[in-house]
Order: structure tokens, then sequence, then C-alpha cells
């Protein structure tokens, strides 16, 4: 991806959105959702939305104070935790992982990886307000080390990390960089999904969604470990949103591994349990 087209996806943008809940757009979210059920597309959602799949048992705070009663969120497991937490009265629906419904409907999910696709790298991400920091070089030295098994790796870098230059070093190390759009855009989740299948595999410093993504899409997902911190960009303090959860260190433990084909059944069976 050249670097103009690279920034024009990373480019800041306000959040256009008929949602009553407005996170519900994050990432095109409420877009996809509403595609996939020939919902109108003006006509906002009668539920909030949880974005991402979170290890974290803490329920986001703006979602607890959604004017709406329902929230849809991944799994069975982030239901219960939803309705323990939220004011009486307030359901959840778990309608399985976002990334499902981003392929036209009846669109069945990948039944492996692409044979000659790219190997795609995800370094842990910055948000809006958490500058996340680590041992890029290394990373990268990580990444050189695959390229006899994988020739084409690509570095797909998010949204704020691209407008903060994150793209230099990889490119300067010859790895092309790509990205899936702003968390404002409503073509994220759909573009994102079409990247992952066309890829041969995933691979990252730290855990987080694209893991859970690669493996609902059937590709196989490791992490190489360079520990990131994540700091509020305002206040200095650590992020609490990225603070490890129980369930961290079994996932990374899982994920440890380097196997090309098919996720391994514990690890589909861990998707499946947190991602539904």
């Amino acid at each position: 991806m050249r670097a103009d087209q690279l920034e024009r996806l990373a480019r800041d943008r306000p959040l256009a959105t008929p949602e009553l809940h407005q996170p519900n757009d994050f990432y095109g979210y409420a877009h996809v959702l509403k595609r996939w059920a020939g919902w109108p597309s003006r006509k906002p959602l009668p539920a909030a939305v949880e974005h991402g799949i979170p290890l974290q048992r803490e329920i986001w705070e703006l979602d607890l104070q959604s004017i709406l009663p329902t929230l849809f969120c991944a799994s069975s497991a982030r239901a219960i935790e939803y309705e323990a937490t939220a004011a009486v009265g307030r359901v959840a629906v778990p309608i399985g992982p976002p990334i499902a419904y981003a392929g036209s409907r009846g669109e069945l999910l990948p039944a492996g990886p692409a044979v000659d696709g790219p190997l795609l790298a995800f370094p842990a991400h910055s948000t809006h307000h958490i500058d996340a920091k680590f041992d890029v070089e290394g990373f990268i030295a990580d990444l050189e080390e695959l390229r006899a098994r994988w020739p084409d790796v690509q570095v797909c870098l998010y949204w704020r990390d691209v407008l903060a230059g994150a793209a230099a070093p990889y490119r300067r190390s010859g790895f092309t960089c790509v990205c899936a759009g702003h968390i404002y855009d409503t073509h994220f989740l759909p573009r994102l999904r079409r990247m992952l299948a066309s890829s041969s595999g995933v691979v990252s410093n730290e855990i987080g969604t694209h893991i859970f993504y690669a493996v609902a899409l059937g590709r196989p997902a490791w992490i190489l470990p360079r520990e990131a911190t994540y700091t509020d960009n305002d206040t200095g303090a650590l992020g609490r949103d990225f603070m490890p959860s129980p369930l961290t260190a079994e996932a990374h433990a899982l994920f440890a591994s380097d196997e090309r084909g098919q996720p391994s059944r514990a690890q589909q069976e861990f998707v499946a349990e947190i991602g539904g």
C-alpha cells in the first residue's frame, strides 16, 4: 500500500452516524449488522453494540450508560457479565464475532488459509487516548526471521499509529504497510475481513481482537511477545482497558506456537468461548 493510500485510510475524521448509541458505529459495526439484517441504513439499531472481543470482565462504561436497554455482544459469557453488572431490566443478546457479519449475507466463513496469501503482522496499537509503546526494532527483527517461510510479510497498522509515523521503521526494513481504516470508517470491518481472508496467517506481539478474528476465519495466529505498555496520552496513567485479565496468560499460552494450517482445537474452543 502506497504511503498516500495508507494516510488516506488513516486520516482523522468525525463520526457521522444515525445511531442513538454512537459507539455502535465504531469500526462500522452497526453498518455491517444492518446490511446483513436488511435493516434500513439510516434507522438506528434498537440496541447498543459492544465492539471488539475484550478479555477484561469489566463492561465499558458507555455501554452501561446507554439509553438503550439491550446490548448485542459476542458471547454468552459476556451477556451474563453484562446482565450481572447493568441496571435491572437490561438484557444482552450474544450474536457471535462481528467479523462474521462483514461478508455478504449467506457467505460462509473461509474454510482455510490462503496458501499464497501474505502473513499479516499486527503490532500492539494505540487508540484515540492511549499510547502503545514497545520494542519496535525487536519486533521488526522477529518479523525478519519469518521471511524465510513467509516471503510476503505485511504490517497492518492502526490508524492512529499511522498518523504518528509508525510505518517508517517497517518501511525502512522493506515491509509493506497496510491499514484497515479509521475507527469511524464504515468500511473498516469489511476491509479487515478481506485482508484476513486473503492472508496465510496472523502474527502479533500482543493478544488482541485481530487474533480472535483470524481464528474465526480459519487463519493460524500466534504471538511473538514484545510486551507493550499502554498509557493515557492526557494523564500518563496506565490505560485501564489494556490491563491484563485472568484470561491474558491463558491466551498467550494458547497462541505461543507458530503453526501453519488450521487453528488448533484448543484455540478454536477458547475463541468460541469468548467470541461466540
